[in-house]
């Protein structure tokens, strides 16, 4: 017997399915191939409901705001001294290294309870006119607190 009579033959013809592929690429490099996404999809919308992604969301809304804020507190926060700052140290500026710099003078640095002279340097001055306003120590409570110079129009 012929094994070829034993195969029955399609009625209809056969339909190729295809599913639909997504994939994701960075720079010509394959990161992430998603075979058929919508069952994918499916499966996540019985995990996921609406709640939990606003409650996942604003989560992630808070720690970027509140990320940021206590970094910059960090920042901006000085060592604290209990004796005022020696006089400052006279400095003669040299010539610019070129047009368009301003001379930001030398002052006392807070390291370890005692005071550090910081040399003065050239910055190149931003755009619209500004003129540096020097830092200063101010008087507090507690001590003595660097308050750091900035631009000023």
């Amino acid at each position: 017997m012929c094994p070829v009579q034993n195969l029955m033959m399609p009625t209809r013809p056969l339909e190729k399915k295809t599913k639909k592929t997504i994939t994701i690429a960075w720079e010509g490099t394959i990161i992430l191939t998603l075979k058929n996404p919508k069952a994918i999809l499916q499966t996540m919308n019985k995990y996921i409901n609406k709640q939990s992604l606003m409650k996942i969301l604003k989560e992630l809304v808070l720690f970027g705001v509140l990320i940021p804020l206590a970094l910059a507190g960090l920042s901006c926060s000085g060592e604290i001294i209990t004796t005022p700052p020696p006089p400052a140290v006279v400095e003669v500026a040299p010539g610019p290294p070129t047009p368009g710099y301003v001379w930001i003078p030398g002052h006392y640095v807070a390291r370890g309870g005692t005071y550090v002279w910081r040399n003065g340097y050239y910055r190149q001055a931003p755009r619209y006119r500004k003129v540096w306003v020097q830092g200063r120590y101010v008087q507090s409570p507690r001590g003595y607190v660097y308050k750091k110079g900035h631009w000023r129009r």
